[in-house]
């Protein structure tokens, strides 16, 4: 083999594995450009969903914060009138102060008219008198009747689909 030749093979295996080598490198590169992208679009997720559920804190903290401060009003009005004995109570205003905590603090108008409404006439409902009679939309109602369910205050037979009160609280 002369020199030329062997210069000119030599010069084929390293532009050979020069190609090799580029291909190698350019299939590594997109590899890594691929996972950079996966993990931006990754990051950019988990911002959304931090900056989501930043809204949803700050959010409940207003509330509680609300709250708080409807329920520090509260007992000072109530430990005002228990200072002063000689002062009655009108049961008419004690009424109102807690229905202004459960509808405006609990949010909870929904339960407290199904249960005026089940202190009714009749001793049981179904689930279609009350949502007609309320003027409540069904799933509202539904998701209420389960919560006084929970909670005691009444019987839901769900296959007969009717409510019946525990305890009656109006006479």
């Amino acid at each position: 083999m002369s020199v030329e030749e062997l210069v000119s093979s030599t010069k084929k295996e390293i532009e050979t594995l020069f190609e090799r080598f580029e291909n190698d490198l350019k299939g590594e590169l997109e590899g890594y450009s691929k996972k950079y992208e996966s993990l931006k679009a990754t990051v950019a997720e988990i911002e959304r969903d931090r900056d989501s559920w930043k809204a949803k804190f700050e959010e409940a903290d207003q509330k509680i914060k609300r709250i708080e401060g409807q329920l520090e009003e509260t007992v000072s009005k109530l430990e005002e009138a228990s200072k002063d004995k000689d002062k009655k109570i009108d049961m008419l205003e004690l009424l109102d102060i807690y229905l202004g905590l459960v509808n405006n603090v609990f949010e909870s108008s929904t339960h407290v008219r199904l249960l005026l409404m089940l202190h009714g006439g009749k001793d049981q409902y179904t689930m279609d008198e009350l949502v007609k009679s309320s003027g409540i939309g069904g799933l509202a109602v539904r998701q209420a009747i389960h919560d006084l369910r929970n909670a005691d205050v009444l019987d839901y037979d769900e296959e007969k689909g009717t409510i019946v009160l525990k305890q009656r609280f109006i006479d």
